[in-house]
């Protein structure tokens, strides 16, 4: 999932979503801002995720 406003939204249906949020609800500008300011870092860490996921 990509959309910060489509993100918004799972926090308030998804039970997932809301224990990843702390139980808040983040306004999408806030994660739009989240993902600008901390773009590089967000990348590094996929890739750390990826080396380490089980391979199939």
């Amino acid at each position: 999932m990509f959309s910060s406003r489509k993100l918004e939204q799972a926090t308030y249906d998804s039970v997932a979503f809301r224990y990843l949020a702390a139980g808040g609800h983040p306004d999408h500008d806030t994660l739009a801002n989240f993902r600008r300011r901390f773009l590089g870092e967000l990348q590094n860490l996929f890739v750390q995720v990826l080396e380490l996921a089980p391979k199939k």
